[in-house]
Formats: structure tokens, sequence, C-alpha cells
């Protein structure tokens, strides 16, 4: 129970820098994007001089530097959170080591659930006749089989459940949270949905952000119920793990 207080009170003394963290790693996290798009094409004329930008999506050039740049452009925003949130990292690791056996279950627990909910998801997405998943997923997919696969690979198993976690979780929960005062309900509400639609690249994907709801509810959940980010970032990593393990098995050892 004291260590519970002390945990509270240590938040509500970071009440502004966790909206700090939160406004400035939006705003990176945007800016990066853009620089991020920019840099692709940039990166192609250069090593393609002549390149015609008209049909990216057929090239696979295109998926290399993609791949080579989502992984750099993440870099800036790790280091901004580590620099930012440091102290909130430090107790979020006390926290997670002061009861390891029970928050190794909760990742394990939690990336199981995110199976099966993904899995039922997608039953009922198949029951209505559509099989084809999100923009965003059909690129990753697309890249996880191009030249550029390990820096992919790298950038949605490492860098983005670090990340999505201090970004979505840490910085927008906690500043709603603490800040705001906001109730935890529709604070798990607001981060599920934010999440999301993020991973919703255009209006035509609109229709596929169930496809990541049930990872975005069981990762908020986890951080609400354990109150450390280290659980919500391993139950994110060992769910994206799964998918780009599944996806190469897919792609390169013929399996349906």
């Amino acid at each position: 129970m004291e260590e519970n207080r002390e945990i509270v009170f240590n938040k509500e003394a970071n009440k502004n820098k966790y909206l700090l963290s939160l406004v400035i790693g939006a705003i990176l996290f945007l800016l990066l994007s853009m620089v991020y798009t920019v840099s692709i094409r940039f990166l192609l004329s250069y090593k393609y001089p002549g390149i015609v930008f008209d049909d990216l999506e057929s090239n696979p050039a295109y998926y290399e530097a993609l791949s080579l740049i989502q992984f750099l452009y993440q870099i800036p925003l790790i280091f901004f959170f580590i620099f930012m949130l440091k102290a909130d990292l430090k107790n979020d690791f006390k926290i997670f080591k002061s009861s390891l056996a029970k928050n190794i279950g909760f990742i394990f627990g939690g990336f199981v659930l995110c199976i099966v909910l993904t899995y039922v998801s997608a039953s009922i997405y198949e029951a209505f006749g559509i099989v084809d998943t999100s923009e965003n997923q059909e690129i990753i997919d697309t890249a996880l089989g191009g030249e550029g696969n390990v820096f992919m690979a790298l950038s949605v198993v490492l860098c983005a459940p670090f990340v999505e976690e201090m970004l979505f979780r840490k910085s927008l929960c906690d500043t709603l949270k603490y800040k705001f005062h906001v109730h935890d309900v529709l604070t798990i509400i607001l981060s599920t949905l934010i999440f999301s639609f993020m991973h919703v690249t255009d209006f035509k994907s609109i229709i596929f952000i169930f496809q990541y709801i049930p990872l975005a509810l069981v990762i908020v959940l986890s951080y609400y119920f354990t109150k450390s980010i280290y659980v919500s970032m391993g139950i994110h990593l060992l769910n994206n793990l799964f998918s780009v393990i599944a996806t190469l098995l897919y792609i390169y050892g013929g399996l349906e």
C-alpha cells in the first residue's frame, strides 16, 4: 500500500511532464512521418536516378527504402521518450521486478488473449466476406518479403512497441489520468481508439480498425492493472513478433 501511494504521488508530481511528453512526442511523431515520406523519395532518387514515382508501390526498391527509413525515423523518438520519462521508466521497472512472476504471467496471458481476440476478429470479418487487411498491414507484409525485411522486422518488433507504448500508454494515459483527472474507463477507451485509428492510414481502411482494437484494449488494460509500462511493451512486442514470424513463414516457408 505504501508503495502504491508513492507511485501515485510521483505521477501526480509529474503530470505536467506527461503532458509535455505527449504534446512534443505527438508532434515529433507527425513531423518525422513527413520527413520519412520525403526521405524515401530522396533515397530512391539518389540510388536509382531517373526512377518514376507514379507507381512506387509496385517497385521493390520502394519497400527496401521504406524499411530502412521507418527503422531510422523511430530512433529519435526512442531517445526522446527515454530523456523525458527516464524516471518513470526506472520506477516502472522497479514495479515490474517487485511482482516479477505476476507481470511475466500478464505478458504471456495478454499475448495469448491478443491472439485469440485477433482470430475472433478475423473470423467475423471473414463471415462478412472481408478477407483483405488494412493498407498499413499490407505495406508491412510486402516490406517483410523484400530486401529490407531485416530493418522492417526490427522496426515492427523492437522500435514500435517502445515508441507506441511510451506515446499512447505512458504519455497519453498518464496525462489524461493525472493532469486532467479523466475517469479510468474513458482513458482506456480513448487510448484504445486513438491507437487503433493511428494504424488505419487511409479512409478506405477504416473498416479494418477492429483488427487493431483487440491488441490496443489488452495492452492498455495490462498497463492499467500492473502499473508498469514494461508489461504492455512485452505484450506488444510478442504480438508483433508473432505477426512477423507468421508473415515470414507464409512468404518463405510456403505456409498457408
